[in-house]
């Protein structure tokens, strides 16, 4: 996916990617999948976030909290390259 505006069409579109695999059984997008599955919270209309998305979390990660800020990454829905998604570190931005 390469649209950076639009997490939840694209994890829309990831699913019905894998939906129509060839290889049975095979998720190529699995956490596209399960954000959509995710009941959390009394919350299901979870999906990737965008780059413009993930990068507005970012932004205000101060004022929404409960970010981990120890190097891991947060990815999003877009690919980055032909295959590996965007994806951003909340303890520096890169």
């Amino acid at each position: 996916m390469t649209n950076v505006t639009t997490g939840q069409s694209n994890t829309a579109t990831l699913i019905t990617l894998d939906s129509n695999s060839v290889t049975a059984g095979t998720q190529l997008h699995q956490a596209a999948q399960d954000c959509s599955d995710l009941n959390e919270d009394a919350h299901t209309d979870w999906y990737l976030p965008s780059q413009n998305e993930l990068n507005v979390l970012y932004t205000n990660r101060a004022a929404i909290g409960n970010f981990n800020l120890g190097g891991w990454y947060y990815w999003t829905s877009v690919e980055s390259a032909n295959t590996p998604a965007w994806r951003q570190r909340f303890s520096d931005g890169q």
